[in-house]
């Protein structure tokens, strides 16, 4: 895969980590509700979520806390 370069000015950057976090919250809200009677059960679900995978990967490049 091509290596993809992309620049954001500051408010660009705090609407997209926006975003992001917020779509984690929800998907993390969901998990426990419906996969949080372990902290395992919690976890093997998000670890199975590839939109979480996926967007962690992304705050990860980011550097998005």
């Amino acid at each position: 895969m091509d290596e993809l370069h992309v620049q954001f000015n500051q408010l660009e950057m705090n609407a997209l980590a926006f975003a992001v976090k917020s779509r984690l919250a929800l998907i993390e809200t969901r998990a426990l509700s419906f996969h949080g009677e372990t902290p395992e059960a919690f976890k093997q679900y998000l670890d199975s979520e590839w939109e979480y995978g996926a967007l962690v990967s992304l705050c990860r490049k980011l550097h998005i806390d």
